[in-house]
């Protein structure tokens, strides 16, 4: 053993030395052996980027998911080196999920904008990288990137709809960390494409009140404050900066730029909550994971996915749905579970990873709240999941307002239905409006148990979203049948079923 652990393996890796690689393998060396911090020779390879090296250790089935005691893979090394040739080796593999997370939150792309390292940064965007999520203490890329003041690395970001006004732990948007800084050419930048100046931190400072007296980061904010007052600016009332306080891993802001609303008082959780003990069956016996090695590829012999509408996977490797799913008569998908031998990066898990993409709860002229996008969704993306009170009917009958219940709609062996009841309880799921041409569809998934009365009500788009796209669901005949006695449709699309007879 070596300095910090390290083997003569780890040693050849550093060094790309193949063929000494070759021989010590064929000597019965573990390609795997784990040094003091975790890290098996392929970290060294690619710490001092052997490419010929990797190439060779992953050809020989070295394992490559490995995490250090910080957290980090390889690809998290990559990244942050700048290394793009080795981040599309790693990434071809397979083995790699783009936006795993390390032990402080920091994904790859966060790495790459920190170091500013441009080319690695947008090639993670090409290949997929999520730039909204956000690590432990709610900083996004963009809080990174404004942090090393790298303008290049922040309009990237931002050309990729990054939230300019998005919020960290200490209520600070990038332009805050920006001004603080004086990087003077990020903070015209920011300010360029709509940060907000007003926005104000836990100490209750904006960004001009924490820039450096005299620099000239305080002398533009100082001027772009006196021109909107000249132009008697009026800005939009920012009710929350996440309600759903830090949960999820993207931001969800409360804006209402249409009246005085208040913000609406319900309580945010990510989950569907049992009001009785022992409602869902969460017995192991009656779960089961599957034995697959790795990422679950096929799907044929994965028992999880046996499981699902035609027995299949039905997400692919960006994790998209694809296929007609909507089509069918009340499908069923079933993801691996927490039973499951495959590892994180398996393309079968999607619903239990969260939001990917900022949504905004927003204020609309004729619906009330509504739901938009912050950013581009592809088609057959996870967009959000329908949470509230997980209650009987007969209960739901007993409840006075029914205006936020979801029917499960599960008759497979059940005695008595169930429904979601996001009243009190509940997610930015609960104030997506209808729309008789709607974005959005959902699908009845299940991760944990396979209790069929308790599926969990996942919402994919049904097309691409664009910016500011408001999100919109069909609630169906059955809805209408009851509520347009009471009200209409507002949904304004040619092919709307539901508006003012007088309409």
């Amino acid at each position: 053993m070596k300095a910090k652990g390290k083997t003569a393996l780890h040693a050849a890796a550093a060094g790309g030395y193949v063929d000494i690689i070759a021989c010590l393998r064929l000597a019965g060396c573990d390609l795997n052996l784990v040094d003091y911090e975790n890290r098996t020779p392929i970290f060294d390879a690619v710490s001092n980027h052997k490419v010929k090296a990797i190439e060779y250790l992953v050809d020989c089935g070295a394992v490559l998911g490995t995490k250090d005691t910080k957290g980090m893979t390889c690809l998290h090394l990559a990244a942050r080196q700048g290394h793009t040739d080795l981040i599309k080796l790693l990434l071809k593999t397979g083995k790699f999920d783009i936006n795993e997370k390390d032990d402080g939150g920091w994904t790859p792309i966060m790495w790459a904008a920190e170091d500013k390292q441009f080319d690695a940064t947008h090639l993670l965007i090409e290949q997929g990288a999520n730039i909204h999520i956000r690590d432990e203490e709610l900083n996004t890329p963009l809080h990174w990137a404004a942090l090393s003041g790298n303008l290049e690395v922040c309009r990237l970001l931002l050309e990729a709809h990054a939230d300019v006004n998005c919020l960290n732990i200490f209520k600070e948007t990038s332009l805050h960390i920006a001004a603080r800084e004086d990087r003077y050419n990020c903070v015209q930048l920011l300010v360029s494409r709509g940060a907000n100046i007003h926005i104000k931190n836990k100490d209750g400072q904006t960004p001009l009140t924490v820039a450096k007296l005299d620099s000239k980061s305080k002398n533009l904010l100082h001027s772009k404050l006196d021109l909107e007052s000249c132009q008697k600016f009026i800005r939009s009332r920012i009710l929350h900066s996440d309600i759903s306080r830090g949960q999820e891993s993207v931001s969800i802001s409360c804006i209402n730029e249409v009246d005085d609303e208040p913000f609406p008082k319900f309580t945010f959780v990510k989950e569907s909550l049992e009001i009785y003990n022992g409602t869902v069956n969460w017995s192991i016996s009656k779960s089961e994971g599957c034995d697959c090695d790795g990422d679950c590829r096929s799907g044929r012999a994965c028992t999880c996915s046996g499981r699902s509408e035609r027995q299949r996977i039905w997400y692919n490797e960006e994790g998209l749905l694809k296929g007609d799913l909507q089509k069918y008569d009340r499908p069923l998908v079933f993801e691996c579970n927490r039973m499951c031998n495959c590892w994180s990066y398996c393309r079968n898990r999607v619903v239990q990873k969260g939001m990917q993409y900022p949504l905004q709860l927003y204020r609309t002229f004729k619906k009330g709240w509504g739901v938009r996008s912050l950013t581009e969704i592809p088609q057959g993306s996870f967009v959000c999941e329908y949470t509230g009170d997980l209650i009987s009917d007969t209960e739901a009958d007993a409840r006075d307002d029914d205006d936020y219940l979801f029917d499960l709609d599960c008759k497979e062996n059940a005695h008595e239905l169930y429904c979601i009841d996001a009243k009190h309880y509940g997610n930015i799921s609960r104030f997506i409006n209808h729309s008789c041409e709607p974005n959005v569809f959902p699908i009845r998934v299940f991760i944990h148990h396979r209790d069929l009365r308790f599926p969990r009500i996942a919402f994919f788009a049904l097309k691409e979203i664009n910016v500011h796209d408001e999100i919109c669901f069909n609630y169906g005949d059955r809805f209408w049948s009851v509520k347009r006695k009471e009200f209409f449709c507002e949904c304004a699309t040619p092919s709307c079923k539901y508006r003012d007879h007088n309409g």
